[in-house]
């Protein structure tokens, strides 16, 4: 079935599809220093909720770029910025052109770790932000959990690791949150409820089946390993100056 129909379902009426309070990026966007002039952009930017408090407390242009529709149907009518139904093509914007750019939980819509802080680097201004949302291992996964999620424990670090590459790439953390474990239940709790609500209330969805066994699924592996195991960070960044 469609992963974005999924996700959609999942997340409801969560305001940030993530883990990470609301409390947090509120402080932080508290913090910033951004004018009616300033530009931002979220990448991913799934309902926009990020970006709709940014636009209503400085006035500045604020765009939002995200693949699925499911989610931008959601946030069309409620938020005051350019918002656009599209994968992500850092050629449609000029280097050096945002202030603030955010990525939470979707730097496979530019590329691996890498790749988003050089693209996304380019896209920045010089004094500019980028807030950057990703996991990381809490502790060495187990051999079920990586053959549940169908990947290699290379293909994430732990803290530690997060904070050497972006060092290595030119990058300074002047801020993180880490989700802790009480986020991380709110979550994945309410995301499956959500799930299991829909299965529930549309027995003649053709994708009933499919959803519930991915779910089911999703469940037994967070219950059994995700919880102690995945980890999922905010990091604000600035780019090193350069002598």
């Amino acid at each position: 079935m469609d992963h974005a129909k999924f996700s959609a379902i999942g997340h409801g009426q969560m305001r940030y599809w993530n883990p990470i309070h609301a409390d947090v990026f509120q402080q932080w966007i508290d913090s910033l220093k951004l004018t009616a002039s300033s530009s931002a952009l979220d990448v991913g930017c799934g309902r926009a909720e990020l970006l709709k408090l940014i636009a209503n407390r400085f006035g500045c242009a604020c765009l939002g770029v995200d693949s699925s529709a499911a989610a931008t149907e959601m946030a069309s009518e409620i938020v005051p910025v350019d918002l656009r139904c599209t994968p992500f093509q850092a050629g449609d914007f000029d280097a050096g052109k945002f202030d603030l750019i955010a990525c939470i939980g979707s730097t496979h819509a530019v590329g691996d770790l890498e790749t988003t802080l050089q693209v996304l680097g380019q896209l920045l201004a010089p004094d500019g932000e980028m807030w950057l949302g990703i996991g990381y291992w809490q502790r060495p996964p187990e051999p079920g959990y990586l053959d549940f999620l169908q990947c290699d424990a290379s293909e994430m670090m732990d803290h530690a690791g997060n904070l050497q590459s972006f060092d290595q790439a030119g990058w300074r953390v002047v801020g993180h949150h880490l989700t802790t474990a009480a986020e991380w239940s709110e979550y994945e709790d309410g995301y499956a409820q959500n799930l299991y609500r829909y299965i529930a209330a549309h027995p003649e969805d053709a994708d009933t089946a499919a959803i519930k066994k991915r779910i089911d699924g999703w469940r037994r592996a967070y219950l059994q390993w995700g919880h102690h195991t995945m980890g999922f960070g905010v990091y604000r960044l600035q780019q090193k100056l350069q002598f």
